[in-house]
């Protein structure tokens, strides 16, 4: 074997040896950076739910009841206010008719001081709040599934929502190189339909 020919196979091994390591090496850092990927974008998903959940206590407080998509949800916190109230302990004295005698009862004092926008007192101004719509990481291509009910316990007629976003929709863009380490089932979710609550699920 001449000395061209050995030098080739060691060339040939050096480079053999990188590919290896290198495949080792991705191997064992693509499930860790899709983790962190999706971390990452779970976090900035949690963070519009939550928003999402303010607009809908807002919108229940003011009328009972949960919106039951974006366009209602939207039509009131374009024109709806909310009122920034002032709560003051006091007591006053009554008589009572049981014991003939004067009593002290400790009450609380109500006071509205203002009312601004809804938009406003939630997000500040300039918020945009049609991006609330959409799932992010989706060109504002997906919306939020939304919904609205009611459940009775104990006699009481509840409200409740739901509203969600799919791991398949907010990792859309990466499935072609990560597509292994997919739930296909999993999705960030605010409330329940059938339950009185109004928790994330993570």
């Amino acid at each position: 074997m001449n000395k061209q020919v050995a030098l080739g196979i060691k060339i040939g091994l050096v480079i053999l040896n990188a590919v290896l390591l290198y495949v080792l090496y991705d191997s064992i850092n693509k499930p860790i950076r899709f983790k962190e990927l999706r971390n990452d974008r779970h976090e900035v998903v949690k963070n519009r739910l939550m928003e999402i959940r303010e607009l809908q206590v807002a919108y229940k407080n003011e009328t009972g009841e949960y919106a039951d998509d974006f366009d209602q949800l939207f039509a009131f916190a374009d024109t709806g206010l909310i009122k920034i109230e002032e709560r003051k302990d006091s007591s006053f004295i009554y008589f009572d008719e049981v014991y003939q005698t004067d009593l002290e009862r400790d009450t609380i004092i109500v006071r509205v001081i203002d009312e601004v926008p809804v938009i406003e007192h939630l997000f500040g101004e300039g918020f945009d709040l049609e991006k609330l719509r959409f799932v992010p990481y989706t060109k504002r291509q997906v919306e939020f599934e939304m919904q609205s009910s009611f459940v009775y316990r104990a006699d009481s007629r509840l409200p409740t929502v739901e509203i969600v976003a799919y791991d398949t929709d907010i990792l859309a863009d990466l499935e072609d190189e990560y597509s292994i380490f997919f739930d296909y089932d999993f999705r960030l979710q605010i409330g329940n339909i059938a339950e009185p609550n109004i928790s994330g699920n993570w």
